[in-house]
């Protein structure tokens, strides 16, 4: 699930970031999937109908391992554009 939530997270901020057109419904629409994604996980965190998830909460969230990866992705989302284009903006 935690994999999942990265995917979602990294998905949600590309689409941000190649939107050309700010409107902010967009970037509300944006926030709440990703929001939406947690807040799901926690309802079946609690519910025992979902066997694999039931009462795994605190071991979801408390993964400094994964943490320190969505935050590493998500600073690869936005860097790599930057470092590329001073890379290849400099050959032309």
């Amino acid at each position: 699930m935690t994999c999942y939530g990265a995917c979602v997270l990294m998905v949600n901020l590309i689409l941000l970031k190649m939107t050309n057109n700010y409107t902010g419904w967009n970037e509300i629409i944006l926030f709440l999937q990703t929001i939406t994604f947690w807040v799901t996980v926690r309802i079946q965190n609690e519910d025992p109908v979902f066997t694999v998830l039931y009462g795994n909460w605190p071991e979801f969230v408390a993964s400094a391992a994964a943490w320190l990866g969505m935050i590493l992705a998500v600073l690869f989302v936005f860097t790599i554009d930057i470092v590329l284009r001073n890379i290849f903006g400099s050959l032309r």
